[in-house]
């Protein structure tokens, strides 16, 4: 039996590592949210705070657009040729200049949005701070670190960059009137560390940026659409209910909604966490014994967690707001169960179906969940004079749903259990 267990723990030994420094960046990131933003809240208010989220969830759909889906095929291509420096090297040039003409791209198309979006147009500067979240998605080589399996330096500089954020936030926003503060810091915060990362990354591991051919470039650029074609449709899906509370329901029900989103993400803190270390390590290894038991222990965990949700969400609300607690309270416990469809979705979908080479199915899940959002929409549209929060979040669910649904049927035909 010790036996037994020893042969597992040397079996896992990278993967229950970077299990561990990730479970760090995690656990200062369930702190986190529930320090700054109550906070925010509170002095800035709720118009102010809910024109950050606003401004965040334009921004987003820039994020989404350099990132191309990298996150996923980047971290692949890299943990399958970790060993080959050449392959390496064209890989890590192949993805900064992709996303480097899609940053400027991306920067050019912020004016459009000045010129389309009233509120915008009347706040520029804050809008300018906060595309230092696209810098930030251009410049972060975190798909490398996890490509090999090594998580260590990523780890310190997210607590670094993460404890000056939390520092500089009490010392330095003190009334409504710092709310341009907010993403000036969290730029600062985020994108300084990385010269450190960037520095790990051309000296000590020995890399170097080449400009590779043309077909090159094109080839990582044509691997990586179906990634981007799949996270796209997900993250749009989820950002459009932020820009739609945001431009027709309000800026204040924007704010409560933000923070409750945000909460469901920290609940959802350990299915993202372990997809993260299991993706490079079965799409080397091919194992999908050990998908198969994390789906099951993190479903259950998940009902667990929805099951206290349900139990204490009015007094986990009450510590947040001041007001609204009873309506925010509904949102959240309609909101709450898709803790558990998270975990067939990561686990199944992203890692499985990518790891196995079966991105089609991926695409297909993820598209039939997009069908869904727009019918959903066009049916609240019609039916309801105006958008309402709970129906947003009612259509979110549905589509969890389909793609999970989907994917599970295509791992139960392709024999992946």
């Amino acid at each position: 039996m010790l036996n037994r267990f020893t042969q597992s723990i040397t079996k896992y030994r990278i993967l229950l590592s970077n299990l561990g420094y990730l479970s760090i960046i995690k656990v200062f990131n369930l702190i986190l949210p529930l320090l700054i933003f109550p906070y925010l809240l509170r002095v800035l208010g709720k118009e102010n705070y809910g024109l950050i989220i606003f401004a965040e969830s334009i921004i987003t759909y820039f994020v989404i657009f350099i990132n191309y889906g990298f996150n996923l095929s980047a971290t692949k291509e890299i943990s399958i040729h970790r060993n080959d420096k050449k392959k390496v090297n064209e890989i890590i040039s192949s993805v900064y200049i992709i996303k480097g003409i899609f940053f400027i791209i991306s920067f050019c198309f912020l004016f459009i949005v000045f010129y389309l979006s009233d509120i915008a147009e009347t706040n520029k500067m804050l809008f300018f701070l906060t595309m230092s979240l696209g810098v930030y998605e251009f410049l972060n080589p975190v798909w490398y670190f996890q490509g090999i399996e090594k998580l260590k330096p990523i780890t310190i500089i997210s607590l670094i960059s993460k404890l000056a954020f939390l520092i500089a936030i009490f010392l330095f926003v003190k009334n409504q009137e710092d709310f341009l503060l907010v993403p000036l810091i969290n730029g600062l915060c985020l994108t300084t560390p990385l010269l450190v990362i960037l520095s790990i990354l051309y000296k000590k591991e020995n890399l170097s940026l080449k400009f590779p051919q043309k077909h090159i470039l094109l080839k990582y650029f044509k691997e990586s659409s179906l990634y981007f074609t799949s996270s796209i449709s997900i993250q749009i899906v989820t950002n459009t209910n932020r820009f739609l509370i945001g431009s027709l329901i309000g800026l204040d029900k924007l704010a409560i909604y933000d923070i409750l989103e945000k909460f469901i993400r920290i609940l959802s803190v350990p299915t993202s966490m372990l997809r993260q270390v299991l993706l490079p390590y079965v799409s080397l290894n091919k194992d999908k014994i050990i998908v198969r038991k994390t789906t099951i222990l993190m479903t259950t965990f998940g009902c667990l967690i929805v099951l206290l949700g349900f139990v204490f969400a009015t007094e986990i609300l009450e510590l947040l707001f001041e007001d609204n607690t009873k309506e925010a309270s509904f949102w959240l416990k309609l909101y709450l169960p898709i803790i558990i469809l998270f975990n067939i979705s990561n686990y199944y979908g992203v890692v499985s179906l990518n790891a196995f080479n079966l991105q089609k199915y991926f695409l297909k899940g993820t598209l039939y969940s997009v069908l869904t959002f727009c019918f959903g929409l066009l049916f609240i549209y019609l039916f309801n004079e105006f958008f309402e929060v709970k129906y947003l979040i009612i259509n979110s669910l549905l589509i969890e749903i389909v793609f999970a649904f989907y994917v599970y049927k295509k791992i139960i035909k392709n024999k992946l259990l």
